[in-house]
């Protein structure tokens, strides 16, 4: 017996397509699941194959850290639409969300309600913000740095970037397009733990290689993370490069937070 499946992909930057498989099971629905996609992966399965162009929504602002943005089917009106989030990619990973609500229910979706309910979902280690004016970002490969360099906004009072990475992923093209398009004024490298850690001191002189800006090399994440708290200022501070790096900011300040430690 064939299972009912479909597969909605959405247009990304670099004209990837990313995607979402879901299956009829016991009478309901569930994702099997997410990532990037061929249109022929989809033909091959004999999945319900929908495509979300890139003029599919359009970023109407970003204001007290929440972005705001319209699609441009009828199906939604002309609701604006808020995400909990400042990534300029947030938009797009929603959009797709909603197509395959709409796929479901059809004439029967409620897309007021999904209104309310996308305004509530926070994104884990994605722009989030953990204490003001101080974000982590998994943005691990050289297409999420380059989705994370668009999000930065222009800042009059500076960025700072705490970078790590591992050895497996293109860190220098991930530097590289960092240090042209982002906009930070300095930048922190530190060493995350494990056997695929980068030698910090190579990441540091790859950033020398392609920026002006200082360059510090602290190999402690803990004392990096102290060091940019000290010499933040009114800046804005983005930690990146490593989904290793976000859980030990995030474990760190959670233990400070509690009084266990400090930063």
């Amino acid at each position: 017996m064939k299972k009912e499946a479909s597969v909605i992909l959405a247009k990304c930057a670099q004209d990837k397509l990313y995607g979402i498989r879901i299956e009829k099971r016991d009478n309901d629905w569930v994702r099997t699941w997410a990532f990037k996609l061929k249109e022929e992966t989809a033909e091959k399965e004999g999945c319900f194959c929908k495509k979300i162009g890139k003029d599919a929504y359009e970023i109407l602002g970003i204001e007290d850290k929440h972005i705001a943005f319209s699609c441009a089917s009828a199906y939604y009106g002309t609701t604006t639409w808020k995400l909990n989030n400042i990534g300029t990619y947030q938009p797009g990973n929603a959009l797709l969300a909603m197509e395959v609500m709409r796929y479901l229910f059809k004439e029967n979706g409620h897309p007021q309600e999904w209104r309310t309910a996308l305004a509530r979902v926070k994104w884990a280690g994605r722009m989030e913000e953990i204490l003001p004016k101080v974000y982590v970002d998994g943005a691990h490969n050289v297409s999420a740095i380059q989705a994370f360099a668009r999000s930065v906004p222009k800042n009059p009072d500076g960025n700072i970037i705490l970078f790590s990475a591992v050895k497996d992923k293109e860190y220098e093209e991930m530097i590289s397009y960092l240090c042209k398009h982002a906009d930070a004024e300095e930048y922190v490298v530190t060493l995350i733990d494990g056997d695929r850690a980068t030698d910090a001191h190579i990441l540091g002189e790859l950033f020398r290689k392609y920026t002006e800006q200082p360059v510090t090399v602290i190999e402690s994440v803990k004392e990096a993370m102290q060091y940019v708290l000290r010499i933040q200022g009114r800046r804005t501070v983005y930690c990146l490069g490593s989904l290793y790096l976000t859980g030990m900011i995030k474990e760190i300040i959670q233990e400070s937070l509690s009084g266990c430690g400090e930063v």
